[in-house]
């Protein structure tokens, strides 16, 4: 069967190959699934702004992650950002997917930003963003965090001996506040 339609794939791009005999497949993005990319997947779509006010020529690496309220990591991206005079007016735009189809409503969900400079592997420090309407399919936040020239707080949590207690840049509520950063090779 020979498919002239444009709009065979939904939101996918129609793609031939041969194996034997020709045939039609869909490459979806990320948002879509399904062999004729017909089904949107449930997701976070971020859009991140970074400001690094503390030193201009340094490339940081940012990891983001979608975390459950278990801890486990749903999905992850990294960027990496090199501040330039024209960096003020980039927006990083990433879509972070959920491990399941569909999401699991009875568990709450965070994003968790935490940035480290490329080079030295010093550490600048952490965010943490909880999401609010689970209930929704897409989740849309645009958020921008600032890299302090201080170095990351330390708290007194005890952390067992492979790892230290930092607070997140931005969360000043008692204990919600900090979490315990592994040391390398610890996780």
């Amino acid at each position: 069967m020979i498919y002239n339609n444009s709009f065979y794939c939904h939101r996918g791009l129609s793609i031939w190959f041969y194996d034997g005999q020709e045939k039609r497949r869909c490459l979806c993005p990320p948002s879509y699934y399904g062999h004729l990319c017909q089904y949107q997947n449930q997701r976070v779509s971020l859009t991140l702004k970074i400001e690094n006010d503390a030193e201009w020529r340094k490339v940081l690496n940012a990891v983001i992650m979608l975390v459950n309220d278990q801890g486990t990591v749903e999905s992850h991206d990294q960027i990496l950002y090199a501040q330039t005079s024209y960096c003020y007016f980039i927006n990083f735009n990433i879509y972070l997917l959920y491990r399941s189809r569909p999401k699991d409503t009875t568990k709450n969900y965070s994003i968790q930003i935490h940035v480290h400079d490329k080079q030295s592997l010093e550490y600048r420090g952490s965010w943490l963003f909880p999401l609010a309407y689970t209930f929704l399919p897409v989740h849309r936040m645009a958020l921008k965090i600032t890299i302090s020239p201080n170095r990351p707080v330390r708290c007194s949590f005890a952390c067992n001996y492979n790892g230290e207690c930092v607070k997140y840049m931005n969360r000043n509520n008692g204990n919600l506040s900090f979490y315990c950063r592994c040391n390398p090779g610890w996780s």
